[in-house]
């Protein structure tokens, strides 16, 4: 298995939003509350979108600052996350290469202890709890 480009068309992003909308509060910590949202996030430069298979999943790594952070959300839209952890390595790898950042953060909805031992088996630190903030 192996991430694949995402070729953007509009027909492409309808089909990924549909799914995406199964994932309200992920969705709405991502800061995409319509379609047209997700679509200008998708065209945003300073963000990183990788299809992990067709009905498998995204990762999107946005709010991207190069040669510093960015956030990332692994989103399992067959909602498994057990065997792709080799997918989200790669995924990571080549964004922080292409970026050239020094530290990612992911956010997780809710207590959601089964994406918290994966970002923990992803080597990702537990720093904190935000229980409320703001996108820049």
């Amino acid at each position: 298995m192996t991430y694949q480009p995402l070729v953007l068309t509009r027909e492409r992003t309808a089909l990924l939003w549909q799914q995406l909308e199964s994932f309200p509060e992920l969705r709405d910590e991502m800061g995409m509350s319509t379609q047209e949202d997700f679509w200008a996030a998708m065209t945003d430069r300073r963000n990183l979108f990788y299809d992990i298979g067709p009905g498998l999943g995204l990762v999107a790594i946005l709010h991207i600052r190069p040669g510093l952070d960015g956030t990332v959300f692994f989103v399992g839209f067959d909602r498994e996350l057990r065997g792709k952890e080799p997918l989200f390595r790669a995924t990571l790898a080549h964004a922080f290469d292409v970026a050239r950042l020094a530290r990612v953060t992911a956010y997780t909805p809710s207590p959601n202890v089964v994406t918290v031992k994966l970002l923990a088996r992803l080597g990702f630190q537990w720093e904190g709890v935000i229980r409320s903030g703001w996108w820049w």
